[in-house]
């Protein structure tokens, strides 16, 4: 095929490039002195006092606690072969930056910007205009380039080209650089907002790996050179053939070609990419692209899915749209799309910028209480220290038509899995979209920091992994370092609601419930068990726990629900402890299922037809009632899920949930307005 783009960015800001073969004592970079991020390890109390401080304002307050205090250009190489932390990729000296913009929030969208051949990658981010998004969007970039070329000594000479390794190596490359990012090295990065650009030769293979590992990013866009693909097509489609299970050349992905106008390559690209997203046939026009829209009515395969995957394609060359316009459109078109796990083809959903939605209210310690929250942390002698909590509230109009009519709405708090925020996991879950349809408030607060290795991980090719983390702190998660207790903050929240808000007069106190996935779910156990006069029903996610150690002057409803494909937490509820687990509940509620069943090991589990109580589809129900029919606990194993939160279990969990309601005066629990036949609630209700 004809070239049309040059690899080398020949005559276009070429001393600002920085290409060429430049002796060693020339060469330099763009973008300033690099930083590199410190190297942590798990509990190092110390470092993580280093990062607590850092927090702090400059009259030492915890004012603005969850700012990211990295920012700038950063060297994180990958320098590890093939071997480490069960890696598979053959990774060896790889050259690797991270831009992070002033003021960074969490959670923020991740871009993967692979940048020609000979090409100073931070120059190029900044020619390209994407340093501008990434400042207006706060958006962290991971500028993927060719290794330098070095001297015999090992100093650089000149910028490398993607064409002085094989395909299979760059292949691994980026997805070892993906593989790094997820897990967040110094910043906290989510891996269900990754996107891909590439640029010039690099479109290419940014294209090639997007092909072969769709479900790794949300979206993508190639600038430049389009190969042949019809082989690779051809690869793909033929696996599909042979394998069962799910389809990688069926996998959706939003993608964009920018190339010339008579490329035909870039049409069977595109081809390629409207078959799999499941578009409609004809184009029309959006912004500066040609677009193919999701076919709304196509069959996504899923209930937890939503058909959002389009196809852009802009006939242009590449110097044309190395502007700031550009680089913005195509970030307003990605990030509107997250890929969320669940199954194991990951589900793409739609996302809204919780902070630009009307429907999303952002509070803190100080802006709703007018005072920091206490701690409680500090694990000496001392008074601990005050920190200025975050959460957010979702009000879907349903809610507020309910609230400006004179109902009382319910309350439901949704716990953020580690490394996650208030921010995102209403949407994540699916937990807004249950609330719109059912009229209810759901309020989500972000989890405290910590400086760490997390879960004793804390190498990933080379580089030191785990720095930046949310977590909940609850019984079995006690640490030594500086770290909040998070249940004083869930007491403020509480009070905040009932006696503060706007909305105080309009909350149904009686119907107040909790939900969490991850180290969010063990949270959801946790103030449960601790805070049984808060909540009526609770949902814990992708995380088990017994009824002990609780607070058992009144009674919570609990439905539990684990993905038989979970690797993070593997074995759903046949792991170990899940049967003193069942035992406890049936115990506490004298619980059994419909058979009369009360012990664990007369049912099966990590099976799609396992013995269980009620099968729905992916839903391996184990339900135990009281004498009265009452289901006080409920166990569901989602059968092709993994770790994730998903809409299809939450619905589920709401339609038990709901019926359950608390006096907040007495304690007692209900159940369709009756009382629950459980001697406590008995006791308290008279």
């Amino acid at each position: 095929m004809k070239k049309r783009f040059p690899v080398v960015l020949a005559g276009l800001m070429a001393a600002a490039l920085c290409a060429g073969t430049a002796l060693a004592s020339d060469f330099t970079e763009a973008g300033g002195e690099l930083q590199t991020f410190p190297v942590t390890v798990y509990n190092d109390a110390e470092v993580q006092s280093v990062f607590h401080d850092a927090l702090k304002n400059e009259t030492g307050e915890l004012e603005y606690y969850y700012k990211v205090v990295y920012e700038g250009y950063f060297d994180i190489s990958m320098t590890t072969t093939a071997g480490t932390s069960g890696s598979a990729f053959d990774i060896n000296d790889w050259d690797l930056r991270c831009y992070i913009p002033a003021e960074s929030r969490y959670s923020q969208s991740t871009i993967f910007l692979m940048v020609p051949s000979e090409t100073d990658p931070y120059q190029f981010m900044v020619d390209s205009g994407w340093k501008d998004v990434a400042d207006n969007s706060k958006a962290t970039i991971y500028l993927l380039m060719p290794d330098r070329v070095k001297d015999e000594e090992g100093n650089a000479i000149s910028w490398g080209k993607w064409s002085d390794v094989s395909e299979d190596e760059v292949l691994n490359y980026i997805a070892a650089a993906v593989n790094v990012c997820g897990q967040r090295p110094g910043i906290q990065t989510v891996s269900y907002c990754f996107y891909g650009i590439g640029y010039g030769d690099a479109a290419d293979l940014m294209a090639k790996y997007i092909m072969k590992n769709p479900s790794s990013m949300a979206g993508a866009f190639v600038v430049g050179d389009i190969a042949d693909e019809s082989a690779l097509m051809a690869e793909l489609q033929e696996k599909d053939s042979r394998e069962a299970g799910v389809k990688v050349s069926e996998i959706a992905v939003p993608f964009g070609v920018v190339s010339t106008e008579d490329d035909g390559e870039a049409v069977l690209l595109i081809d390629y990419f409207k078959a799999a997203n499941k578009t409609v046939a004809d184009a029309s026009e959006k912004g500066m692209f040609t677009y193919f829209a999701p076919d709304e009515n196509a069959d996504v395969r899923t209930p937890d899915s939503e058909p959002v995957a389009a196809v852009f394609c802009l006939a242009s060359d590449m110097e044309s749209v190395l502007n700031a316009e550009f680089a913005q459109a195509v970030y307003d078109e990605l990030y509107v799309v997250r890929r969320y796990p669940g199954h194991p083809n990951t589900e793409l959903r739609a996302y809204t910028d919780v902070y630009k939605d009307s429907h999303y209210e952002h509070y803190t310690s100080l802006s709703a209480l007018g005072r920091y929250t206490y701690g409680g942390d500090i694990k000496e002698e001392g008074d601990g220290e005050y920190y200025n909590r975050e959460w957010f509230v979702y009000i879907p109009d349903s809610a507020r038509e309910r609230m400006d009519n004179g109902e009382k709405v319910e309350v439901m708090f949704a716990f953020m899995g580690s490394n996650g925020y208030g921010d995102e996991i209403d949407q994540r879950s699916g937990w807004d979209q249950v609330a719109s349809d059912n009229g209810f408030i759901v309020v989500s607060p972000s989890g405290h920091i910590r400086h760490q290795g997390n879960f004793g991980n804390v190498d990933r090719h080379g580089v030191p992994v785990y720095q930046y983390c949310t977590n909940w702190l609850w019984v079995e998660n006690t640490l030594p370092e500086i770290i909040p207790d998070d249940l004083l903050m869930i007491d403020d929240i509480y009070e905040w609601l009932f006696t503060v808000s706007e909305y105080k007069d309009s909350l149904d106190a009686s119907k107040v419930y909790a939900t969490g996935q991850s180290a969010g779910g063990a949270f959801t156990h946790y103030v449960g068990k601790q805070r049984p006069q808060y909540f009526a029903a609770v949902m814990p996610s992708s995380w088990s726990s017994t009824a002990d150690e609780a607070d058992t002057s009144s009674d919570v409803a609990f439905v539990v629900c684990m993905g038989q494909l979970d690797t993070t937490v593997p074995g759903a509820f046949s792991r170990d402890g899940s049967a003193e687990a069942f035992a406890s509940f049936i115990d506490r509620y004298n619980l059994s299922d419909a058979e009369g069943r009360t012990s664990w090991d007369e049912f099966t589990f990590m099976e799609e037809d396992a013995v269980c109580t009620e099968k729905d589809g992916n839903l391996n129900k184990y339900i135990f009632k009281t004498e009265g029919g009452v289901p006080m606990f409920t166990a569901v194993e989602v059968t092709d899920m993994t770790h994730a939160i998903m809409p299809s279990e939450i619905g589920f969990a709401w339609d038990i949930m709901h019926h359950f309601s608390k006096d907040p005066a007495t304690g007692a629990l209900y159940y369709d307005g009756e009382v629950v036949d459980t001697p406590v609630s008995q006791s308290l209700a008279k």
